[in-house]
């Protein structure tokens, strides 16, 4: 039978007792495990799921036996496909998140039963972006392969793991590696991206890689604080301009707010929830004739609209979160963290969403409003169709609405900026761009963003009564407004020094808590 059937283990190679012999040897039924294959007189293998038992006479002696096999090549490829394609990404090949997570699963049980060393690395591509938008995504694919294989040239054999997370964003875990060793190989592979070139279409494109480090240690809870650890280092990475290293550290102050953000996120879905968010309103006074004319976006407004004086208010909606204490939490706490995770769309819908419906319910209340947008928001086609479908289901001038974008939000995006303003302008609103001063491109821009108003970035505004530089930037912002034919907006304004610059230079509106400190909408 040997001779005959030569049966060996599929994985390890070695020779297989003869399961016929066992079953007349043990008078049982024997089946071979998952692994058995026949190695033919050739070499080649078959495998096989084989079963041998006793043949047995009415008395019970054993007569002679029967071997049963099948073959199993097809089953088996196919479930060796299933299990690669269970662990393994499919664009790269290389070990998927889910992988990765077990890993680092099992290597967090290793330092708290064995005090083993291991290092974790998240790796994100800069750049990477750049040619999905220029290129197409089968062009991003390609790189993310060649990018694979020098990678995984480097981190070859079983003291390192490499896997795709997602996009382009890649995670690496070094085995019984001292946290030295580990940066010492970060480092080379650094540099051998570092030096790699794509060409796609006669285009040559130059990538870094950000990476974020963090060792193992037995004070970790579990894996979710190993990926928060390496996510929130890179993070940092990136934002010191890419292509650097950063080692996780617990009380580094721009990791710790990195970090404070992260929480925020979980906050804001329960506050959400819980119906914790509150609109306020902080009025702009008007100082020039043009500000003080009556008209909102151009169109006269009446009754509560007007001050005493006969003037017509203006406002702008700002976004608090009311705490679980009742405590009032103000936009600079929480809002950062929503830019960052992707979260500002949803907040700039709410407070539009929510607003209308007040505008809708408090037909007495006639003043002018400038609500904000993120710079998400306004690279987002649907942005536009959204606020035209909410305005038609209530009763109100939009004519009396107006949005204010960040002067970088709209150079970032000066395209989708222009069309979602000329797509508003037809239904009479207005747009300001909000923090003027702080972009570092040229006014070149202006003449393409059909904005009516200018408002003056408020690090000009403080102290510009005694700085001279300031009290230049602020005049020249202001000159340069009014010769495009835009009225001016100073926010924080904090001192009577202040607005008395801001009178004499002509400014149209100013906002700021010597005036008006925000507040909640009326409810009545």
């Amino acid at each position: 039978m040997s001779d005959v059937l030569r049966l060996v283990d599929e994985e390890s190679g070695a020779p297989v007792t003869n399961p016929l012999e066992r079953a007349l040897r043990g008078n049982t039924v024997i089946e071979l495990g998952n692994h058995a294959v026949i190695r033919r007189q050739d070499g080649a293998t078959i495998a096989i799921r084989d079963t041998a038992a006793p043949i047995r006479s009415g008395d019970g002696r054993i007569q002679g036996g029967v071997l049963v096999f099948q073959d199993e090549s097809e089953r088996r490829s196919l479930m060796q496909r299933l299990a690669w394609q269970a662990e393994r990404d499919y664009l790269t090949g290389l070990w998927n998140r889910r992988t990765m997570e077990d890993r680092l699963g099992a290597a967090l049980r290793s330092v708290h039963q064995e005090a083993r060393h291991f290092i974790f690395c998240y790796i994100d591509l800069d750049r990477f972006k750049l040619v999905n938008d220029t290129c197409g995504h089968r062009a991003g694919d390609a790189l993310l392969q060649r990018l694979t294989a020098i990678m995984a040239r480097r981190v070859e054999g079983e003291h390192h793991y490499l896997a795709r997370l997602g996009g382009d964003e890649f995670g690496l875990l070094f085995v019984d590696s001292t946290l030295t060793a580990a940066l010492e190989h970060i480092q080379g592979l650094r540099d051998e991206i570092g030096r790699f070139r794509f060409e796609w279409d006669d285009k040559v494109f130059r990538l870094g890689v950000s990476f974020g480090v963090t060792e193992l240690h037995s004070g970790m809870i579990d894996i979710g604080e190993i990926l928060a650890q390496a996510d929130t280092a890179c993070y940092h990475a990136k934002s010191l301009g890419g292509n650097a290293i950063q080692v996780y550290e617990k009380t580094h102050p721009a990791l710790q707010k990195i970090n404070d953000e992260m929480q925020w996120v979980g906050a804001i879905t329960k506050a959400f929830e819980a119906h914790r968010f509150v609109l306020y309103r902080q009025q702009k006074v008007a100082l020039s004739p043009q500000g003080k004319a009556g008209a909102c976006n151009g169109v006269e407004a009446s009754g509560a609209a007007h001050s005493p004086d006969g003037e017509v208010r203006h406002y702008e909606i700002l976004l608090r979160l009311r705490g679980e204490d009742g405590a009032i939490i103000s936009p600079g706490e929480f809002l950062p963290a929503a830019e960052r995770y992707g979260l500002a769309p949803s907040f700039d819908r709410w407070v539009i969403r929510n607003f209308f419906a007040y505008l809708d319910t408090h037909p007495q209340d006639e003043a002018c409003y400038a609500l904000n947008l993120s710079g998400r928001s306004l690279s987002d086609p649907g942005t536009a169709e959204f606020i035209l479908e909410e305005i038609d289901q209530y009763h109100f001038n939009p004519s009396r609405i107006s949005f204010e974008v960040t002067e970088t939000a709209a150079i970032d995006s000066l395209d989708a900026c222009e069309r979602l303003i000329l797509a508003l302008k037809s239904r009479g609103i207005q747009f300001a761009l909000d923090d003027f001063g702080k972009g570092q491109s040229s006014f070149g821009y202006l003449k393409r963003l059909p904005v009516a108003y200018l408002k003056i970035d408020g690090d000009f505004v403080r102290g510009m009564s005694y700085d001279r530089e300031k009290l230049a930037i602020v005049k020249a912002m202001h000159t340069l407004g009014h010769e495009l034919g835009k009225q001016t907006i100073a926010e924080q304004v904090e001192t009577e020094s202040e607005l008395d610059c801001l009178k004499s230079m002509g400014v149209d509106f100013v906002q700021g808590y010597l005036l008006h400190r925000p507040a909640p909408l009326p409810e009545d």
